[in-house]
């Protein structure tokens, strides 16, 4: 039986399975190969070629809009890379939430993971967009009127004009790069912001149980308070239970995706900057206006899913005190308190996914990000 996880982005793994970034149910060594050898043969020339291009001229205020192509394959190759190498803890991390402690047992808690589906499965636009960019992208290909111009802006030691032949074949990888590289990007980025969507939803699922203390006790209260003591630990121990079973997965998740959201990060803080500095220059009714300005759109909210369900995950975290706070502790035995303790001790130590182990995903970190991509564009201005 599939997760829930899986079901969510059934579309998404369809796609990464096949550009070889998600195994199958069996990850066979053929397949786990055909994903290296794809990125090698579309990613590694586009991103090698195009930073000896960019990161070794003279002008930084001479990115043109052909360069944007370019650096966002720059910046997302390590990404990608990553993805790639991990893919096994990633089906690792989708999988996980099929342990019997994540099981929904009441109708809360159906309403509560229902919720998660559905706002994982809005996310999915993300990816339409991504759609759309490319082909649009593609499309404007067609109207460019110099002969033997790459797709994108790479350096290259000899001139293609004399060799046709070889300029076909090298077009033709570099434009499976782009579309490799936004295909990835729009299936792996809703995947992983979703993932920390369902930490959190069960962390209300939790929240949700400890509430459920005080009419457990209520019910068995003219049991006795021998019978009534057992039952209340074995109901809180089965909360720490799933306590610990969250943040060992937020510990899987981090160790899985910590690196390709820094270097989403990284590549956003950096093209957000060069989108505004050349939408400054561009004519509001220019194509290639409408083109960036989509992009710098679904490149916003790419960052904002992961920040946003980062901080969701974080504000969840700390407001399990809260709740077991306002329960009837006092009513429960000594034993039951001392797990409550434990439960509410644990529960002060953030919860949060760091990226690349230097800045947590919260709206906080969404605000540098703009903040350094005004700073690099005012810079650009100014140069």
């Amino acid at each position: 039986m599939k997760s829930i996880v899986e079901r969510n982005f059934k579309l998404n793994l369809s796609v990464m399975k096949l550009i070889g970034i998600y195994p199958f149910d069996k990850d066979k060594p053929l397949h786990k190969l055909y994903g290296f050898v794809l990125y090698t043969l579309v990613m590694a020339p586009g991103a090698f070629l195009g930073f000896i291009q960019l990161f070794l001229g003279e002008d930084a205020t001479e990115i043109k809009y052909d360069d944007l192509a370019t650096i966002v394959m720059i910046f997302l190759s390590p990404k990608l890379l990553s993805v790639v190498t991990k893919r096994s803890n990633i089906y690792k991390c989708i999988h996980y939430f099929e342990k019997e402690i994540f099981v929904n047992q009441s109708n809360d808690h159906f309403y509560i993971i229902n919720d998660c589906v559905k706002t994982c499965r809005r996310m999915n636009i993300f990816f339409v967009g991504c759609v759309i960019s490319i082909v649009t992208w593609c499309g404007n290909l067609f109207f460019r009127h110099a002969h033997y111009q790459l797709p994108i802006n790479v350096w290259l030691p000899f001139n293609l004009e004399d060799m046709p032949v070889f300029f076909y074949c090298f077009y033709f990888d570099l434009v499976l790069g782009v579309i490799y590289l936004a295909l990835a990007a729009g299936t792996t980025d809703p995947l992983i912001a979703g993932l920390i969507c369902h930490a959190a939803g069960q962390i209300r699922v939790l929240k949700e149980n400890l509430r459920q203390l005080n009419e457990h006790f209520v019910k068995i209260d003219y049991k006795g308070d021998i019978f009534d003591s057992r039952y209340m630990y074995n109901m809180i121990r089965e909360c720490l239970i799933h306590y610990d079973g969250i943040t060992q997965f937020v510990k899987e998740y981090e160790q899985s995706f910590s690196v390709v959201i820094f270097f989403q990060f990284m590549e956003s803080s950096i093209v957000i900057g060069i989108c505004c500095f050349q939408i400054s220059k561009m004519q509001v009714f220019d194509v290639n206006f409408a083109i960036t300005a989509n992009y710098l759109s679904f490149l916003l909210l790419q960052v904002y899913f992961y920040c946003y369900y980062g901080t969701l995950l974080i504000e969840e975290n700390n407001s399990l005190s809260t709740v077991i706070y306002t329960s009837n502790w006092y009513e429960y035995s000594k034993d039951s308190k001392k797990a409550l303790i434990i439960l509410m001790e644990r529960s002060k130590r953030p919860l949060a996914v760091s990226a690349g182990k230097i800045a947590d995903l919260s709206l906080e970190t969404f605000t540098l990000i703009l903040k350094r991509s005004y700073s690099l564009l005012a810079v650009l201005k100014n140069y």
